[in-house]
């Protein structure tokens, strides 16, 4: 019997200066767009924003595994219980200060890097004076998810010819999850100055991108709990209902999963060659309800429900040769299936009504759905090295893909933003796959200890979708076509050290309400870590981003930036013992 149980809690604060561009030409002086029509230049009148957010996540979990075993002749039983819950609740707070009046602002993104942004000369960002508070949050997000599952595995030995043995058995699933979506987004015209001073500060970032960012370095931003207040709402107006239930925002999800394979293992030679495998076939369904809410004209709400079910049958067959005894070949051939996460079935819609966006879930997703195939050659030319080289070949049938567009919500007089996952069909992907798995046995003495592990994946894909803006058709989402790990390391004697670079070329996050794609630039990194073992205590240290590479996406054309980050570099030690 196995039990773990997990907690954690993480708090994060943030705050920004922001001058939000709009679509209004009449707020702009000047402007100037690329060949690609992209607005890269102008100057806009707009206010200016000071905003601040804090967000503090709990989280525990608990699962439980009670497996046994029975072996007697040929047979063999196996039987599995389970059993899972987890929590997860966090708290949102945010407050956004604005000036009253609007004011000049110039941009240029044309360096392709940080966009330059002149603010307007003679306006004190610090005076408190000049702003109101203009909106706040005081959000609650309470999710939980609890799952019993149980399976039986029975596998009886044949050994006659090239049939090996047999197997079948069963699992069936039953999972809860619900989130609870308590609220408050609410507007105001409240001066800064009509407050206790203690609701603002000044926030500040002289060093920002390594002082290469031409924005404000010091501005105004709220601080809600400055007087002791416990939300925001009742800081900024005195009183307040805060974190009022969103049955529209809330969902339940009852998911039951039932399964059964059958699958006949091969052995036998192929002339002079040895060979061993499996066909089988599994069959899946899985049966959801799910429950919400939309808000009618009049305020109040509706019950909205979905039961949408899958059913597949996924043959499967693999087959591997040893050429000799260093030269291994494989085949293989799958129908595969992928559910959709739980909170993208939901039929529950989180709107901001500050900016009127707003992200739901689609209770009628159909499943990730692809015939693949794939063959490789591995090479094993020393004791624990290898190199390996593979192909494969996916027909997806359908697939998810993360999609905005502007829609009338029921309840609502202005339209929102809505970003949620969609189908495709008709996606392809195809590639090769490299990996060179070396450590330096041959050597002796303390070099010995050396070692190389190196990858390379190539990923061409296709979907029926084309990037509005350019033309081009779109690929699926996350995948890069060039991806590469290059791995250094000395392990000996309890001690270990690596120094690994990563790379991924572009590649897809979303798909605008306009058609357009939103992209990753290419990102590389350089990690380490290094650590002890004392028998069986340990200790670690670990360094991410060691160059502190940006990240940018753009949206429809690469001059069209969207996102400029920088994650900066990330630090841990810790120990561990094993018992």
């Amino acid at each position: 019997m196995d039990t773990v149980y997990a907690a954690g809690k993480a708090k994060r604060r943030r705050n920004w200066f922001a001058v939000a561009l709009t679509s209004n030409g009449a707020d702009y002086v000047d402007y100037s767009f690329s060949p690609n029509e992209v607005l890269v230049a102008g100057t806009v009148r707009r206010p200016l924003q000071g905003n601040d957010e804090r967000l503090t996540i709990k989280d525990d979990s608990l699962s439980s595994a009670l497996n046994l075993r029975y072996e007697k002749g040929p047979w063999t039983i196996k039987a599995e219980g389970s059993y899972s819950d987890a929590q997860l609740n966090y708290n949102q707070t945010y407050v956004r200060t604005q000036t009253r009046a609007s004011y000049l602002t110039s941009f240029d993104f044309t360096g392709g890097g940080v966009p330059q942004l002149t603010l307007p000369s003679g306006v004190d960002l610090l005076d408190p004076s000049l702003y109101n508070y203009s909106n706040f949050f005081d959000n609650r997000f309470e999710s939980n998810a609890k799952e019993y599952a149980g399976r039986v595995d029975l596998r009886y030995a044949i050994e006659s010819g090239v049939l090996d043995s047999f197997e079948v058995g069963g699992r069936i699933a039953k999972l809860k999850t619900a989130r609870n979506s308590l609220l408050s987004q609410l507007t105001s015209s409240v001066r800064l100055t009509d407050r206790d001073a203690a609701l603002y500060e000044v926030g500040s970032f002289p060093d920002l991108l390594g002082g290469k960012a031409p924005f404000a370095q010091s501005y105004l931003v709220g601080n809600p709990f400055g007087t002791g207040a416990d939300f925001a709402c009742e800081a900024i107006l005195g009183s307040c209902t805060p974190r009022v239930l969103d049955p529209t925002a809330s969902y339940k999800l009852d998911e039951v999963t039932k399964a059964g394979y059958v699958k006949l293992n091969l052995k036998g030679d192929l002339g002079s060659i040895p060979f061993s495998g499996n066909i089988g076939l599994r069959y899946t369904r899985t049966d959801r309800d799910a429950v919400s809410a939309l808000r009618r004209a009049d305020g109040t709400f509706q019950p909205v429900t979905a039961s949408p079910s899958y059913e597949d049958w996924l043959p499967s067959a693999v087959l591997k040769f040893d050429l000799t005894d260093k030269l291994v070949a494989r085949v293989g051939a799958a129908k595969v299936v992928g559910l959709p996460d739980s909170q993208d079935l939901s039929p529950g819609l989180l709107l901001n009504r500050i900016v009127y966006t707003g992200t739901g879930g689609n209770p009628n997703l159909k499943p990730f759905r692809a015939d693949q195939y794939d063959v490789s050659l591995e090479w094993y030319f020393r004791q624990g090295s290898a190199l390996t080289v593979g192909l494969f070949y996916k027909d997806i049938g359908s697939f998810l893909t993360t999609r905005s567009t502007f829609e009338d919500v029921p309840g609502e007089t202005q339209q929102f933003l809505v970003t949620r996952k969609v189908n495709g069909e008709g996606g392809k992907l195809k590639g090769a796959e490299v990996m060179l798995q070396l450590p330096f046995n041959f050597l002796d003495g303390f070099a010995s200890g050396f070692g190389i592990l190196a990858n390379y994946s190539y990923i061409d894909s296709s979907t029926p979708f084309v990037n509005a803006r350019t033309g081009a058709t779109l690929p699926l989402e996350g995948l890069s076509k060039h991806n590469a790990n290059l791995v250094g390391y000395y392990e000996k004697d309890g001690f270990g050290l690596r120094v690994a670079y990563n790379y991924r070329s572009g590649y897809l996050d979303s798909v605008t309400a306009g058609g357009e794609g939103s992209f990753f630039k290419p990102y590389e990194t350089i990690d380490a870590s290094i650590r002890y073992d004392f028998g069986a205590f340990g200790i670690y240290a670990e360094a991410g981003n060691l160059t502190n590479e940006k990240q940018i996406r753009y949206t429809g054309a690469p001059e069209a930036i969207a996102l400029y980050a920088e994650q900066g570099r990330r630090f841990a030690i810790g120990a561990n013992f094993k018992f």
